[in-house]
Formats: C-alpha cells, structure tokens, sequence
C-alpha cells in the first residue's frame, strides 16, 4: 500500500477509535473496571507503526473484527485491544449473540440510519449511494458553515471507505448542506489543534494531507457541487475533484496565510487545478473572488444559476455513466501519473510536516488571537493614508 494511503487509512481507523474515548461513562458501566487507557495510544502501540506503515493491514483486520451486524445496519464500536471473540473468551460480560454488552451499547448509540438504497451518517458526513452507481457525500455541518474538523475529516474518510467498498460504484458526488459548500476549517479546533502536544499536531496534519490524497487518487470519476463560502481547505477538496461545477453564488479565498497558517497540504492539487501563477496570487493575497474568476482561472469547470445546481451536477454525472468504466478510470490514472499531485513519498510528508508546524508558531498564534478577537494581526500596518 503507498505510504499516503497508509497514513490515511492509519488516521481514519484513529478517528473511529476516539469515538470510543467519548464513552468513558459508558465503558465504566458495562466492564466495572474503569475507563481503559488511550484507545488511540494504544492503537498506535499494537497495531501499527506510524513512522514506517508496516502494519496497517492488521489494523484494518482488527477494526473490521470489531464491525458487527445490528438489526440490519452497519455500526461500529471498540473494545480496547479485544475482537468481540476475544472478549467473549475472556469471560467478561456478554449478550445472547456474543458480542460484549459495551460494544452493543456504543454500536446503538452510533447507529447510522438506512434509508433508500444504502444511506449512511457519521452526523457531520451523510452518504447515499443510488442503484446506478453514483454515490453522494453531504458534508453536513450546516451550522457551521460546514466548516471542517476531525470528526468531519474522519467522516469524509469513513464515507471513502464504505463507498468504494461497493461493487458497483461509478461515480461520487460531493455537496454541503444548507447554504455553504465549506467554509474552510474550524479554526476553533485548529486552536485546540495548535494546543495538543506536537505528535498529536501532526496527527491532525496528516488526517488533513490524507483526505485530499484520497479524494485525489478515488478510481471513480468525482463531482464537487459549490455554493456558497468556499474557503481554504475547501478549494483543495473542489481542487481533488475530477469535475467542479459552482453556483454563481459561490465565493473563494484561499487566505491561511491571514491567519499564520499556511496552504502547503493542497498545494500540489491546487497547482494540477490552476496552476502555480494563480496559486501565488490568490495563496499570498487571500483576496476573495468569485465564481467567474473560479471559471477563469480553471479552479471550477462551469458557473450555473444557484437553483440549476443540482441539474448541471445530474448532467455531468449523466455524461460520465455513459462512458466505460474501466476505461474511465485508466484514463484518470493515467492523467494522475503526469500531476503536480503525484508527490513522492518524502514530499508528502514535508508538507505535512511544515503544515503542522506552522500551526504551532508565533504567527498562527497571533493569528488566531486576532480572529477571536475581531481585530487586524500585529503585521499589518494599516491602509498606506494611515502611514503617509
């Protein structure tokens, strides 16, 4: 497996078993010995090596152990370092099927709702794949301008996950809910981030990095749907996507840098997108722009009127079930060899790094004081009038 995907793959196992971490009171209840230690920790410990990526596979085992079966929907849970198997021989209490009676509790309290044909939820991230083979992601977090965090970046990968699991899957589509397609990241977890030790700063790099490596590299031809906000991040995600199309409401900015923070993790797609002239423009002034501008500096392929949409999507997505599959996703391999994305090993992990450390520096520090305080950064000196 390339390292990228490893690490990807390593982050996403990750983010289901903190979940877990959340059920303190939970796992108290159900095995009257107290709250274990760090799942992550000791995910880390047993089941992979996070510098070298040699054990991902078992990991993938374990985790797929631990997915049970409960009345006709696919759940998950986390038992420590037990399968339900294991735990089920160790004595420790269980239901009438086997399975611990803690893994049954989480598994209902993290239900994921099916709908028609295969519909799924993780609350920030809803997926619905179709009888045709066009599978929908919604990043959900309308409240918040579906700005992204951990929980929605572990979704995004889940939903990956699960979807290319399907047989069938020719095509994905990627919408926000409500009036934003996203806003960029949460810079309130971005500070809660920036706070962590520095491993656990990496951590959070690396689960941003593998995304959009993901998304980049999905066989099937993708879709992104844009209105609204699309800022930062966001403009990496549209940037991975095969095919984007935005409403005329659509606005961008690519402004980490406002913020002492930098873009370095989407540069690469950017660049296969819009080319590094355009990226040195709008990465270093983080001015906002349009949808047409979007058209004309090739980051969104069309502009259509708000209401149109979800048509202009259904016609796209139209056009590329009417090509061979097979040959399709030759061709978007083939493409991908040639891209500015196709980042060695070393590369990636570069910019991953320079990502987290700029989050932990003096100026993202700053930054992100005068964003919660409402005022300019100590660098900017105000309008030229003001210093005549």
């Amino acid at each position: 497996m390339p390292a990228q995907d490893a690490g990807a793959e390593f982050w996403r196992l990750k983010s289901e078993l903190r979940r877990v971490t959340e059920e303190r009171d939970i796992l108290k209840k159900a095995t009257d010995t107290g709250p274990r230690e760090s799942f992550n920790g000791r995910l880390r410990d047993e089941c992979l090596n996070v510098h070298e990526f040699v054990s991902i596979d078992q990991a993938r085992q374990r985790i797929e152990a631990w997915r049970v079966d409960y009345n006709g929907n696919r759940l998950h849970g986390a038992l420590g370092h037990l399968t339900p198997s294991e735990y089920a021989r160790s004595g420790r209490k269980t239901d009438v099927e086997g399975a611990p009676l803690l893994f049954r509790t989480i598994c209902q309290r993290s239900q994921r709702h099916v709908h028609s044909g295969i519909a799924m939820s993780q609350h920030s991230v809803t997926w619905h794949f179709d009888p045709r083979g066009v599978a929908t992601i919604t990043l959900n977090r309308p409240e918040a301008g579906n700005s992204y965090d951990a929980a929605m970046l572990g979704g995004l990968m889940t939903a990956m996950d699960e979807l290319g699991a399907q047989s069938g899957l020719r095509v994905v589509l990627i919408t926000g809910a409500g009036q934003h397609f996203l806003a960029g990241a949460d810079l309130g977890w971005l500070q809660s981030v920036a706070r962590q030790s520095p491993g656990d700063n990496l951590d959070a790099s690396r689960l941003t990095a593998g995304v959009m490596h993901r998304l980049n590299r999905l066989k099937v031809p993708t879709v992104a749907l844009i209105q609204g906000e699309c800022r930062g991040g966001a403009n990496g995600i549209v940037a991975a996507c095969d095919v984007a199309i935005a409403a005329d409401n659509a606005q961008f900015s690519i402004a980490e840098t406002r913020w002492g923070l930098m873009p370095g993790i989407i540069i690469p797609q950017l660049a296969d997108a819009i080319g590094v002239r355009q990226i040195r423009r709008y990465a270093l002034t983080g001015e906002r722009f349009d949808a047409h501008e979007a058209h004309r500096i090739g980051l969104v392929h069309d502009v259509v009127a708000a209401g149109s949409l979800a048509e202009a999507g259904a016609r796209i997505v139209d056009h590329l079930l009417r090509n061979a599959p097979k040959a399709n996703a030759q061709t978007k391999a083939l493409a991908l060899e040639h891209a500015w994305s196709n980042v060695p090993h070393s590369v990636f992990e570069r910019l991953v790094a320079q990502h987290a450390a700029r989050r932990q520096s003096a100026e993202a520090a700053e930054g992100f004081a005068s964003f919660r305080e409402k005022r300019p950064a100590i660098w900017y000196p105000g309008p030229a009038s003001e210093n005549e």
